[in-house]
């Protein structure tokens, strides 16, 4: 079932929704009838209240950009209207807001980006104490363009902060920032590289290249383990990468075992050990219309060097005739562990909408959770669909 969606214009048919689960929609169109809401943001507090935060505007990358929060307080059934973040930038658009709670000192934080386009911008970081209702001003990450953030960072135990980042200016590179005093400074590790074997013929000057949005765990034995996007198109799968300093330098990334079309994802360590991590099990098709296809979810009991466990969220099944233009995406899912061990899931669902009879594509704000008893239900399967 899906709750608060308005005038979505698709066939029931063709979208398949997971048994005993309740998808609600988190936004409407705030500016004007035009809107692409994109790359959300959810944490939940001690207590059950759950905040989750994304960017907004006309489209992508418009210069009237700004990051929306919407909350969502225990014992309530329904997410509260969505407000703008206070004093946003006076660059052309925040972006790609990162909410993460410090495990060490509750602080709730907001990593972003700021700038004039995706390649030449800033990461910025902002704190709040109050739960998201005042922030601090905005401070750097890191001095110079071009450092995306997309997933949230992780407290190891030496004590450090690790924040998953990428260059995206001339090549596509997964960074990572270290800070040892709790984010009042921040240092950048080496750039991931590939490893010159699994690249493919005819890309050799682009090395490195599919290496970006990275999303990272500690394992039990204090190394890192990273896995990250690329785009779709040779390497058709997740990279991963190690790192065994804390963070400074990474091994050179290989082909995981999970698929990527071209899309984010999000990796977390539950309270008990195990890796939940959210995505599209869905290979680089030959046409488009299952890039990010369906949204998936998987569970590891050995430190993601496995999965056991995987379930669909949410399939879109096209017929045979469908246009590319048709179709509906599951776009970058992120998730995060709440009261009583609930796993929260949002991502954005970018669908096909007619205004005054011409077509446009808008992407909205979804929400679910899950246990991972509900996950357990199904072992892993390498097949692309699940519900029928």
């Amino acid at each position: 079932m899906i709750k608060n969606i308005y005038n979505l214009r698709v066939e029931k048919k063709m979208l398949k929704i997971a048994d005993g689960i309740e998808i609600e929609t988190l936004t409407k169109p705030i500016i004007g009838k035009l809107h692409h809401a994109h790359c959300s943001s959810i944490v939940a507090f001690p207590d059950g209240e759950l905040l989750a935060g994304w960017y907004h505007a006309i489209t992508e990358a418009n210069h009237n950009q700004k990051i929306y929060l919407s909350r969502k307080l225990k014992g309530e059934t329904e997410w509260t209207e969505p407000v703008p973040m206070p004093d946003p930038s006076k660059t052309r658009f925040d972006g790609n807001p990162v909410l993460w709670i410090a495990p060490d000192t509750g602080l709730l934080w907001n990593f972003y980006n700021v700038g004039y386009g995706w390649s030449v911008c800033w990461a910025k970081s902002r704190t709040s104490k109050d739960r998201g209702h005042t922030w601090t001003k905005p401070k750097n990450v890191y001095p110079l363009i071009s450092r995306g953030i997309k997933n949230p960072p992780i407290l190891t135990s030496k004590g450090w902060y690790v924040l998953p980042a990428y260059v995206e200016f001339k090549f596509l590179r997964a960074v990572f920032f270290i800070s040892k005093n709790r984010g009042k400074s921040w240092k950048q590790s080496r750039k991931v590289d590939l490893k010159p074997e699994i690249i493919p013929q005819g890309y050799e000057e682009k090395k490195g290249r599919q290496v970006e949005q990275p999303t990272l765990i500690e394992r039990e034995d204090g190394s890192l383990f990273a896995l990250c996007r690329n785009d779709g198109r040779p390497m058709k799968r997740m990279l991963q990468t190690e790192s065994h300093d804390g963070g400074f330098t990474w091994t050179p990334a290989v082909n995981g075992k999970l698929p990527n079309p071209a899309g984010g994802f999000n990796m977390i360590k539950l309270t008990n050990g195990n890796v939940a991590i959210v995505y599209n099990h869905a290979p680089a098709p030959q046409n488009e219309v299952k890039w990010r296809n369906p949204l998936s979810i998987a569970l590891s009991e050995d430190d993601g060097k496995t999965w056991q466990y995987r379930r669909n969220l949410l399939e879109w099944h096209p017929d045979e005739n469908q246009e590319t233009s048709q179709a509906l995406k599951f776009e970058y899912p992120t998730l995060t562990e709440g009261l009583d061990n609930n796993i929260h899931i949002t991502w954005s669902l970018s669908h096909p909408e007619k205004i005054d009879d011409k077509d446009y594509r808008f992407t909205d704000i979804q929400y679910t959770f899950v246990t991972e008893d509900w996950i357990k239900q199904r072992p892993y399967f390498e097949e692309a669909w699940e519900l029928n």
